[in-house]
């Protein structure tokens, strides 16, 4: 039987320790590298926060609003933002040392994705359906790689691939260095969630409205392992079956949340199977992706309620009331929760460990991670549970500046730049290097699939 959270206590609050306003929503999950929590706003600007203090150490402000989570590898902070351009800063000075600029202005949303880091490569997807492949020192664009649909999903690298999912319903496993397409699964949904790896299995959520919406893939070759559609007390959450909230494994279970019209829940997966071990109701849907820390899954949810639930049973052990939706993905930095909300306030919270987040989402650097994991995380080390057709398009299109120049195109494609709105991708020229053709892919997910 699912369990409900019982109402805040507010004894709760003593466990804020700062909280950092900004002017507009916190989207942006933080990331926090050497005591400092790297983290954006709807305001329009990426800001350095000290992580002991909540003071500020440094802003900077790109051309849009910054909803995806900045990664940090080598000093270097990397940001995509709603204007469709990505850019690296200097992590201790707040310096910008490239821009690279995405078809002008043309999306409204054009970067929701957050980056991932591997191999001297930041990649991150686009809505214009492209996922791209940066050089970390120079801002040049390596390869891109076309989907039919948009790219809000955030790129996972683990083992030298990235794994992404389209709103063309696809999850694609893309060659880190070629750009090649490696497999695409079916999911049969648009994916707005972020997979995550564990053991070689990749975990994924979708949009359904009637079929199953968690997948666990081979890793390898596409094959599907489970799949299945959450349930609770014998209800199937088809109604709505949207599935936001990025997955992460630890201990051997797969843990994510779901939104549904009448049931809005947060699972617990048995990794191997995709057995349901529990399911709570939070009293809200979320679009926030949990982290794990002490045997603890921390997840927000659309009343801008923080919940710590015990990893193994899903019963709650303290909840707290932002005052306003969470759809930042906490960070848990040594005993301390990062998290912000939609009135613009970025929190540091009190835990009831001294650890950091350990699952799979946070080791592999999707949508936050941690100091402790660089190096490692971001470089797309393979995890453990435990701890559309492109042709070649003009190059000028798309350019990278250095020193802050802006050399961004103003080709005016058309289309209503809204995530969900497709039809006006089919006419756009794209460049995509190495890129297989349909009846050349390998699309497991065409073949007949096994459920749970």
């Amino acid at each position: 039987m699912a369990t409900t959270v019982d109402s805040v206590d507010s004894k709760e609050s003593d466990r804020v320790r700062w909280q950092f306003e900004t002017e507009s929503a916190v989207r942006s999950s933080p990331t926090v590298v050497d005591g400092i929590v790297f983290v954006g706003s709807n305001d329009g600007t990426l800001y350095a926060v000290d992580a002991e203090t909540g003071t500020t150490r440094w802003t900077y402000e790109p051309d849009r609003d910054v909803e995806a989570a900045p990664a940090v590898d080598d000093g270097t902070v990397y940001v995509g933002t709603n204007g469709n351009k990505i850019a690296a800063v200097d992590a201790a000075t707040g310096d910008e040392r490239w821009e690279y600029s995405f078809w002008g202005e043309t999306f409204v949303r054009g970067i929701t994705s957050s980056p991932a880091v591997g191999d001297g490569l930041v990649y991150i997807g686009m809505t214009d359906g492209h996922v791209y492949a940066l050089d970390t020192g120079s801002g040049a664009e390596e390869w891109s790689f076309a989907t039919d649909g948009q790219v809000a999903s955030s790129p996972t690298v683990d083992g030298g691939t990235v794994y992404v999912g389209s709103t063309d319903d696809y999850l694609y496993a893309i060659d880190g260095d070629s750009g090649d397409e490696q497999w695409a699964f079916d999911v049969g949904d648009p994916v707005y969630s972020s997979p995550t790896v564990a053991d070689g299995i990749v975990y994924v959520g979708v949009q359904t409205t009637s079929d199953d919406n968690v997948y666990a893939i081979d890793a390898d070759d596409g094959d599907l392992v489970w799949s299945t559609n959450a349930t609770v007390d014998g209800q199937t959450l088809t109604a709505s079956g949207e599935v936001w909230s990025s997955p992460t494994v630890y201990d051997e279970r797969v843990y994510l949340g779901v939104r549904q019209s009448s049931l809005e829940s947060f699972f617990a997966f048995d990794a191997a199977t995709g057995d349901r071990e529990w399911a709570v109701d939070i009293r809200g849907h979320t679009r926030s992706s949990p982290t794990v820390a002490d045997d603890t899954v921390y997840v927000g949810n659309s009343s801008g309620i923080v919940l710590a639930l015990a990893h193994d049973t899903g019963r709650e052990q303290w909840a707290i009331d932002t005052g306003d939706r969470v759809r930042s993905a906490p960070t848990v930095v040594d005993g301390t929760l990062y998290v912000g909300n939609e009135a613009g306030t970025v929190y540091a919270i009190e835990t009831d460990g001294s650890g950091s987040s350990e699952g799979s989402r946070v080791q592999l650097g999707t949508l936050g991670h941690h100091d402790s994991l660089e190096g490692a995380a971001v470089r797309g080390e393979s995890v453990g549970s435990e701890s559309g057709n492109g042709t070649e398009s003009d190059e000028t299109d798309r350019s990278a500046s250095s020193d802050g120049s802006d050399e961004s195109s103003d080709d005016g494609i058309p289309g209503p730049g809204i995530i969900g709105s497709l039809g006006s991708l089919g006419g756009i020229g794209y460049l995509l290097k190495r890129r297989l053709g349909d009846d050349e892919r390998t699309r497991p997910g065409d073949e007949e699939q096994d459920e749970v």
